[in-house]
């Protein structure tokens, strides 16, 4: 089962995202974190699919966590930070 991407909010930080998503057999887990920018609904998708494809093209090579980074919008050449990890 693969929950929506959803901001959160962390005692006084900067806002993240986190869902869970079903890649390769396995319940995977992603958290971006110190947000900056708004994000639309658009955004939150790209945040999930870039967490998806990464995990993915990770998963198949044997590694069971990483790091994100994907750009998003027009925010400067920076990307959004995250990570992901297989739950187990």
């Amino acid at each position: 089962m693969t929950t929506k991407a959803k901001p959160c909010e962390q005692q006084a930080k900067l806002p993240s995202v986190e869902g869970t998503l079903h890649v390769c057999a396995h319940t995977v887990a992603y958290h971006y974190w110190s947000i900056d920018v708004p994000l639309s609904g658009e955004d939150l998708e790209v945040l999930q699919t870039h967490a998806e494809e990464r995990a993915k093209e990770l998963i198949v090579d044997g590694v069971v966590m990483g790091e994100l980074n994907c750009p998003i919008g027009d925010i400067g050449g920076d990307s959004i930070r995250g990570w992901w990890k297989i739950q187990w």
